[in-house]
């Protein structure tokens, strides 16, 4: 699919947070909000489209090491995860829904978010033409939350 970044991010939170970087729980990749239920990816682009793929997984997948930046994070997850940046609309899938991970049960869950191309076209706007940023985000459930595991970073996260 393909998703809209803003301000070098998009979310995967709850139809009603909103989420806000508070610099407490945050990597290369990605920023566990405040209250551990929603994420914010960092981009590459300032503002652009994306190449995002979602997987849904009852264990945690392989490793695939040809991603160049990749973790994992532990979120409390309650109700659907939606899809979106902080000044664009739902990315729509082909029956206009919007995109969205529903676990298929409450409660812990590691996500593991992969991306490459951040580098590509850093700091550009990137609204019309095709997408140079590929992610992957995979979730599944776990007994119990875990400290973040970053296994590759590309130096284009939020610190950089």
């Amino acid at each position: 699919m393909e998703a809209q970044a803003a301000y070098h991010q998009f979310f995967l939170a709850p139809l009603d947070t909103t989420p806000v970087y508070d610099g407490r729980d945050t990597g290369p990749v990605a920023g566990v909000v405040e209250g551990g239920t929603a994420l914010i990816v960092y981009t590459g682009c300032t503002d652009g489209t994306l190449h995002l793929t979602t997987s849904l997984e009852d264990a945690s997948p392989p490793a695939d090491g040809s991603w160049e930046a990749q973790e994992s994070v532990s979120i409390a997850i309650d109700t659907p995860l939606y899809i979106w940046g902080p000044t664009v609309d739902f990315p729509r899938r082909d029956d206009g829904g919007p995109w969205v991970l529903e676990p298929r049960k409450p409660g812990p869950h590691r996500v593991r978010v992969s991306a490459r191309g951040r580098g590509d076209d850093y700091g550009e706007y990137r609204l019309a033409s095709l997408p140079v940023e590929h992610y992957l985000i995979q979730l599944w459930p776990e007994a119990s939350l875990r400290p973040r595991e970053t296994m590759r970073d590309d130096g284009f996260g939020i610190g950089a």
